[in-house]
C-alpha cells in the first residue's frame, strides 16, 4: 500500500459530498478516484474535490490500480454487488450504511472479505467520534448504575414519496436509511442482541416503504429500547439513556457540530448536571483515521463484523413486524 490509503468514491449522491467535505482533515488518507455511471457528474465531482481521476462508470474506479480502498456510496440494493466486486479486484472497502439488504448478503459480502483477506466496514461514522469513546467510558465506570431504558430518535423531514430513497426494490424507507442508527446505538449500549423486536410504520401507498416508524427492542437484560425514525419528519437526533442512578444524554447523536459534541449526566440523588465536551475533527475524518488504524486487522473496533451482522438481522425483523419484504425476499416466522 503506498504511505497514504488512497480512496476511491463509487457514486456520487449527497453522502459522497459530505464525506469529501470532512476527508481533507484526516491524516494518511487521499481521494484519487470518484466514479459515477454519469461522465459528466463524475467530472464536475472531481473537479470541485481536487481529485485526480474521474470514471465515468463504477467499473473504472473498481479496476483503478491507483485505489486502495473503494467507499460504496450507491443506494442500499447495490452495497453487495460492488463490495464484492471491489473486495475481489483486490481492494479494501468501507461500505455505506445499510451494510446490505438483510442479513444473508451481509454474510455474503464478509466471507468475500474474509477470502480475500479485505478490510471491509459498515460507514457508521457516528460510531467513530469521541463522543461515542466517552459514552463507552461513562457506561463502564456505572455512572448511572445499571441501564433499564433507552430512548433514541433519528428523523427529518424533506423528502416526498418520489424519491429515490423510498424505492422498495431498492430497499428504501425511513428505517433503513436513518432507523439503522437507532437500532446500532441501542445494541451498542445494550451489549448483547434483542430478543424482541418490534416496529410500526407509516407505509405509503404509493412507495410500500415507510414513511416514518417506531419500534423497540428489548434485550435478556431486561433493558428496553425504544426509537423513531422517518424521513417526512423533524425530530431532535437525540439519545437518553435512563439507569439506576440517573440519565445520560447525546443531544445530537449522529453529526455534532463542535459545540454540540457533549454528553450530559444527570444524577438522581441531588438533580445535578454535568456536561463531558467531546471535540472532534470533522466526523468523517474520524472515521477515516479509525480506517487506517486497523486495516490491518481487517476489521475496525468501532464497527465489527459481528455487530454489522447484528444490525442486519434486528433490521430484518424489525421489517417482518412491519409486513416490509424486498420483492423477491423470504418471508420468515417470527
Amino acid at each position: 500500500m503506498a504511505q497514504k490509503l488512497r480512496w476511491g468514491i463509487l457514486g456520487l449522491g449527497g453522502i459522497a459530498h459530505r464525506v469529501m467535505q470532512g476527508i481533507g482533515a484526516a491524516k494518511n488518507t487521499e481521494v484519487v478516484a470518484a466514479g459515477s455511471r454519469n461522465w459528466d457528474k463524475a467530472e464536475a465531482f472531481a473537479k470541485q474535490y481536487h481529485i485526480p481521476r474521474s470514471h465515468g462508470s463504477y467499473e473504472g474506479v473498481v479496476e483503478d490500480p491507483q485505489v486502495d480502498l473503494v467507499y460504496v456510496a450507491l443506494p442500499n440494493h447495490l452495497h453487495k454487488e460492488w463490495t464484492i466486486r471491489a473486495i475481489r479486484a483486490g481492494k479494501h472497502v468501507l461500505c455505506e450504511k445499510p451494510f446490505a439488504m438483510n442479513e444473508g448478503e451481509a454474510w455474503e459480502m464478509i466471507a468475500e472479505a474474509k477470502k480475500h483477506k479485505a478490510f471491509l466496514m459498515e460507514a457508521f461514522m457516528y460510531r467513530c467520534h469521541p463522543q461515542i469513546a466517552k459514552l463507552k467510558e461513562l457506561l463502564k465506570a456505572k455512572v448511572i448504575g445499571e441501564v433499564r431504558l433507552i430512548q433514541s430518535s433519528f428523523s427529518f423531514s424533506g423528502i416526498n414519496e418520489d424519491n429515490c430513497r423510498m424505492v422498495l426494490g431498492q430497499g428504501g424507507g425511513g428505517l433503513m436509511d436513518v432507523g439503522c442508527y437507532p437500532v446500532s446505538l441501542i445494541r451498542l449500549i445494550a451489549g448483547q442482541e434483542p430478543t424482541e423486536c418490534q416496529a410500526t410504520g407509516a407505509i405509503g401507498k404509493k412507495s410500500r416503504v415507510d414513511h416514518w416508524a417506531a419500534g423497540f427492542l428489548k434485550f435478556p437484560s431486561g433493558l428496553i429500547g425504544h426509537f423513531d425514525c422517518g424521513m417526512m419528519v423533524q425530530t431532535d437526533w437525540s439519545t437518553n439513556i435512563y439507569g439506576t442512578k440517573g440519565r445520560l444524554r447525546l443531544p445530537k447523536s449522529w453529526v455534532p457540530a463542535p459545540h454540540e459534541a457533549f454528553i450530559e449526566w444527570t444524577r438522581y440523588s441531588d438533580g445535578k448536571t454535568r456536561k463531558f465536551p467531546a471535540a472532534a475533527k470533522h466526523i468523517f475524518a474520524n472515521e477515516a483515521e479509525a480506517i487506517v488504524r486497523s486495516l490491518k486487522k481487517r476489521q475496525a473496533p468501532e464497527m465489527t463484523w459481528e455487530d454489522t451482522l447484528g444490525n442486519m438481522r434486528t433490521l430484518d425483523k424489525l421489517r417482518a413486524s412491519m409486513g416490509l419484504y424486498w420483492p423477491g425476499e423470504k418471508r420468515k416466522k417470527q
